[in-house]
């Protein structure tokens, strides 16, 4: 008899309640049984052929007994340049491998709401409650139905309003930018004595029958020859503007003619531009309202102003947003804190994301031993498993029965 286990009477020889049988799950969901038992001893090593690595299907059904090594491994962090970065709230992450690029401390919140009546302001024009909804100001009220002001608003004006150059005697040229032009033209000059008239002539050096050069001199022009009106060097030609545009006195800009003084024509809409034609102001309004008996539109964690009271038992609002500023719990207020990570999630099936810490497969005591010895905290396999930055391969051994001789 070879002892295999291959029924449940053979383990009837055995103690039942302190006798265990080695089994193992394999990776498709088989369940493998370990091939010979023995009730007391281990089974010798004589009855098995030698160790070889392999893979499940090399098994055989009450001939093979198996055996499991490792190869422990850590992320390669000078591999992961081609991942990209996530943010992950800490409680929330579901990620089982990855590497932390920074975290910090966040914070969210939610607030017991309620319901606030008494006498309600309702605003104009749409009679809401929200004062936030409401974007219509003015320095008086626009209706009577409506006399209380809110708090005081700073509101933005703006114009462009634009005067000719006659507007007034402080007109002053705003620059808007360079002219377009052509550059004179450089006209090389020579003088020569003409013995009937007393004056220095001036033509160009190649005009017919000039065959002395006592001297010459470069003129410029806007036109083709010395004949023509003579310019400065630095002159500009034929200078233009766009059509919305005035050329400046040195004809080099293009820009506009404004009165500084008489800005009118101030509105709400903004205008474009920079500031040299684009005016603001402030001014001081105010949102108008009136009182009426009721109730909030919405749950609001406090009165929006005096005089409510709380209508109900309220209600809870939805949480906020994760945020790295500070909250400060209150009576009302609930505040829950995690870290916020930016992190790169490591595949835990592609070899060049990490580093195995030993050469060759090594059994369970030897790798958690391996991994302590790199400054991790673990005790157990699923310790490894829990943890983000390391991880293990697994390696298949097998022996086979002897043949009977």
């Amino acid at each position: 008899e070879n002892k295999s286990v291959k029924s449940k009477h053979k383990f009837k020889e055995c103690n039942e309640e302190e006798t265990l049988v080695k089994v193992f799950k394999l990776e498709s969901g088989k369940i493998h049984y370990v091939p010979l038992l023995t009730c007391e001893d281990v089974v010798s090593d004589d009855l098995y052929n030698d160790w070889i690595y392999g893979e499940e299907s090399d098994i055989i059904e009450n001939e093979s007994d198996l055996n499991f090594l490792f190869v422990p491994k850590e992320i390669n962090k000078d591999a992961l340049k081609d991942l990209d970065i996530k943010n992950v709230v800490e409680k929330e992450n579901t990620y089982q491998k990855y590497y932390v690029l920074s975290e910090n401390q966040g914070y969210r919140y939610r607030d017991m709401s309620w319901i606030w009546e008494g006498k309600i302001r309702k605003y104009y024009p749409d009679q809401v409650t929200d004062i936030n909804k409401v974007t219509f100001t003015s320095i008086t009220s626009p209706s009577t139905d409506y006399p209380y002001p809110s708090d005081k608003i700073s509101v933005t004006y703006y114009t462009s309003n634009e005067r000719p150059a006659s507007c007034s005697s402080k007109s002053e040229f705003i620059v808007v930018g360079k002219s377009t032009y052509t550059a004179p033209r450089a006209i090389y000059g020579c003088y020569y004595v003409n013995p009937e008239l007393p004056a220095l002539l001036f033509q160009t050096c190649k005009s017919a029958g000039l065959k002395e050069l006592p001297n010459y001199k470069v003129q410029y022009t806007c036109g083709d020859t010395a004949q023509d009106a003579k310019v400065a060097k630095d002159y500009k030609c034929n200078a233009t503007c766009a059509s919305d545009l005035k050329l400046s006195a040195d004809r080099a800009s293009c820009g506009k003619y404004v009165c500084p003084s008489a800005w009118t024509d101030w509105t709400k809409t903004k205008c474009t531009g920079g500031t040299d034609v684009c005016k603001t102001k402030q001014q001081t309004e105010y949102k108008w309202y009136k009182l009426v008996d009721g109730e909030t539109e919405e749950y609001l964690p406090s009165a929006p102003y005096t005089g409510l009271t709380k209508k109900g038992e309220g209600k809870k609002t939805n949480w906020s947003q994760w945020s790295t500023t500070k909250v400060v719990a209150t009576g009302s207020r609930e505040v829950e804190q995690t870290k916020l990570l930016k992190l790169k999630v490591v595949p835990n099936n592609v070899e060049k994301y990490w580093t195995p810490l030993s050469n060759v497969p090594i059994t369970e005591a030897g790798m958690i031993q391996a991994f302590k010895e790199k400054g991790y905290k673990v005790e157990t396999l699923e310790d490894i498993y829990n943890h983000s930055g390391i991880t293990y391969g697994l390696v298949l051994q097998y022996r086979n029965i002897k043949e009977k001789e």
